[in-house]
């Protein structure tokens, strides 16, 4: 009974502890106030599944614990860092589940869904490149990409047909395990090459539809706060904003500038996009006032270093 407990023991304290870590993550570094708070919740009710805490304390055995001799496994970055805190949470909580109280169960569930959430807003963060096939040769550039640091990338295709998009779309994703691959405006093209993501517009199919069919990420256009709300409350997992500046891909559009990123950001709480018009001497400006990834084309794919160009990028995004 007593290495029971103390089996216990050690794996509420992994728990907390690594839910430490995940809560400061969530709270200074991503900024999500309502998961971190979450976080905090399952924390602090653990006890209530568990034994006194003076039971655990006693069967105690630092000496003869061989796990304090134990490397931890180094890790990359702060990235790095919140996945195997959680895939370490999840683990001990099961142990708990197993040894101590099934109900500990409703805690791990939780928790699935705080990293599904906070792991998707981790990775639409950044740098969000636009390849248009009107602009450039896609594949070729993708090439070009490998190895930048860049994850995102949307393929834009108006102007070719079904068959070569998702030729081009396949090409592009084998290239490197890096690229979260984005599809505009095509479900059947996402589907057919399994995308990371799929964007729609005002125009495409509606995002009720798209999410019955598509599994993955799905981004949505929006030139306005009501349609931000309408997005979110649609089930978008991202919106894109815009046009902040003026842009020659979109010179129709009127440019909604940088009090816009603003609002929305008061009253939408999904990972924002910021596009349009943005390049090397406004990225800072767009930063400030909150948005989580900038959308770039033309201002990176007409440069003859895009390596150079990506990197300039990233140095402040």
């Amino acid at each position: 009974m007593r290495n029971t407990i103390r089996l216990i023991d050690a794996n509420l304290n992994r728990v907390r502890e690594s839910l430490r870590v995940l809560e400061d993550i969530a709270r200074f570094i991503i900024e999500d106030y309502k998961k971190a708070e979450e976080i905090r919740k399952i924390r602090h009710n653990l006890h209530m599944f568990l034994p006194p805490a003076q039971i655990l304390i006693a069967a105690r055995d630092i000496e003869r614990d061989e796990g304090r001799r134990f490397e931890s496994p180094k890790k990359k970055d702060w990235q790095d860092v919140l996945t195997k805190n959680f895939a370490k949470c999840e683990e001990g909580l099961r142990v708990l589940e197993d040894f101590a109280n099934p109900n500990i169960s409703s805690l791990r569930y939780q928790l699935y869904g705080i990293e599904k959430t906070l792991l998707k807003r981790v990775a639409l963060s950044g740098l969000y490149l636009i390849i248009n096939t009107g602009l450039c040769e896609p594949v070729s550039l993708a090439r070009e990409l490998k190895d930048s640091g860049l994850r995102l990338i949307q393929l834009r295709a108006k102007d070719i047909g079904l068959r070569e998009f998702i030729k081009i779309a396949k090409e592009i994703k084998s290239l490197s395990e890096e690229f979260l691959l984005i599809i505009n405006d095509r479900c059947d093209v996402a589907l057919a090459v399994e995308s990371w993501g799929l964007h729609l517009g005002e125009k495409d199919m509606d995002i009720s539809d798209a999410k019955r069919i598509f599994p993955g990420v799905i981004g949505i256009t929006c030139h306005t706060l009501k349609e931000a709300e309408k997005a979110e409350e649609g089930g978008a997992d991202y919106i894109s904003v815009g046009p902040i500046f003026r842009t020659s891909t979109k010179p129709e559009l009127h440019p909604k500038g940088l009090d816009f990123i603003s609002e929305v950001k008061k009253r939408v709480s999904l990972p924002m996009v910021a596009i349009g018009g943005i390049n090397l001497e406004n990225i800072d400006l767009v930063k400030e006032r909150g948005a989580d990834a900038i959308a770039v084309c033309s201002a990176i794919i007409s440069q003859k270093d895009i390596k150079s160009a990506i990197s300039s990028y990233l140095a402040i995004f």
